[in-house]
C-alpha cells in the first residue's frame, strides 16, 4: 500500500462518510481509501470542501497542483477536483489560513521553483466562490520558507518565522509581519527577536543536546484569550503583542520535550493547548524517536502555565 495513495481520516460531526459516521462526542474513523497525492497542507473552505496541496502525483513533495475534496460526494474519483497552480509558486513550503472576511484560502511564501530552493514573497488566494487561484498584489515584506501564519481575533493575519530560501545556514527571518485585507503587509519591528526566531549553535541555548536549534522552522503559534499570541519555537516559549509596532512580552524556556518542528499541538478549548510528541528542537532529527509525552499549556493566565498530562500510547 503506497503512502501517497492511502490514509485514514478523522471524521467530525459535520462530515458523514460511509461506512463510519462522525460523532460529536467521541469521533470516529473511516477505513483507508484512495487519495490522489499526499495532502501536506489542508484547509476547510466555507463550502465544506477540503483544499489540499503540497504533494505530487509521483508521491514526492512539491505543489504545482491543488486538489479539492468534497466529502458529501464520498470518496470516489468524482469527489476530487484537481486545479492547476497558476500562481507560479511551489507551495510545499508555504503557510496557509482561511481569510475570515471572505472565506477564501490564502497562502504565503513558498518556492518559485522547487529545484533551485529559492523563495518568494507571494500572497496567493484560492477563491472558493469560483474555485480559482490568483496572486494578490500584496507581497510579504520578507520572503519566507517554512513560516507560520496565525489569524488574529480582528481578522488580521500574523506571519512569524521562516528563512529567505531553502535550506539551513540561511539567515532566519526574525521580524514578524502582519497582513490586513485592505492594506497588505507591514513589519512588526517592535517584536523583532533573534531569541524567538533565530538559530542557535550546537547544544542550543537551554538544553545540552547535540543539535542546532532552528527556531524559525514553523514556530507553533496560538492566540491567547487576551489577544496576545503564544509562540513555541524549539526550546523557546514567548508571547507577542501584535498591536501597533508589535512587542515581545515574555520569553522563557519551554520545560518539556514536546517541542520543535516534529511536535504537534492543538487548542482544544479557548486558552487551553495540548502539545504532544516531537523530541528534538532542530531540523537534524532523522532517526530520533518521538516522545510519548503530552503537555497542557494554560494561556488563560499570563505568563502561561505548562504541565504534563497523560502520555500517548506511542511516541510520535
Amino acid at each position: 500500500m503506497r503512502l501517497s495513495t492511502r490514509f485514514a481520516i478523522l471524521l467530525m460531526s459535520l462530515i458523514s462518510l460511509p461506512p463510519a459516521f462522525g460523532n460529536d462526542k467521541t469521533g470516529s474513523w473511516s477505513g483507508v481509501f484512495d487519495w490522489p497525492f499526499i495532502p501536506i497542507h489542508q484547509a476547510l473552505d466555507k463550502s465544506g470542501s477540503v483544499l489540499v496541496f503540497g504533494g505530487s502525483r509521483s508521491g514526492g513533495q512539491g505543489s504545482l497542483t491543488y486538489l479539492s475534496w468534497n466529502p458529501e460526494l464520498g470518496t470516489g474519483a468524482n469527489s476530487f477536483v484537481e486545479y492547476d497552480n497558476t500562481s507560479g509558486s511551489n507551495l510545499f513550503c508555504a503557510a496557509q489560513v482561511v481569510e475570515p472576511q471572505s472565506g477564501d484560502i490564502l497562502t504565503f511564501g513558498g518556492n518559485p521553483t522547487y529545484a533551485d530552493g529559492s523563495n518568494n514573497q507571494l500572497t496567493t488566494r484560492f477563491l472558493t466562490e469560483n474555485q480559482s487561484i490568483t496572486n494578490i498584489e500584496m507581497p510579504l515584506r520578507s520572503p519566507r520558507w517554512y513560516g507560520t501564519a496565525t489569524t488574529l481575533p480582528h481578522g488580521d493575519i500574523l506571519m512569524q518565522g521562516g528563512i529567505p530560501r531553502c535550506c539551513n545556514n540561511q539567515p532566519p527571518q526574525i521580524t514578524p509581519e502582519i497582513y490586513r485585507t485592505d492594506a497588505g503587509w507591514r513589519s512588526l519591528f517592535g517584536a523583532r527577536s533573534r531569541q524567538a526566531y533565530g538559530r542557535f549553535p550546537e547544544g542550543g541555548e537551554f538544553f545540552n543536546k547535540p543539535a542546532t536549534e532552528e527556531r524559525w522552522w514553523y514556530p507553533r503559534s496560538y492566540v491567547m484569550p487576551s489577544g496576545n499570541v503564544l509562540g513555541i519555537a524549539s526550546s523557546a516559549m514567548f508571547t507577542v503583542d501584535p498591536s501597533g509596532d508589535g512587542k515581545q512580552l515574555f520569553f522563557t524556556k519551554f520545560p518539556y520535550q514536546t517541542m520543535g518542528a516534529t511536535s504537534s499541538g492543538v487548542m482544544y478549548q479557548p486558552g487551553k493547548i495540548l502539545q504532544m510528541g516531537g523530541s528534538l528542537h532542530s531540523s537534524n532529527s532523522r532517526g530520533v524517536d518521538g516522545v510519548r509525552m503530552a503537555t497542557i499549556i494554560d494561556t488563560t493566565v499570563e505568563p502561561p502555565i505548562v504541565r504534563q498530562t497523560t502520555p500517548m500510547h506511542l511516541g510520535r
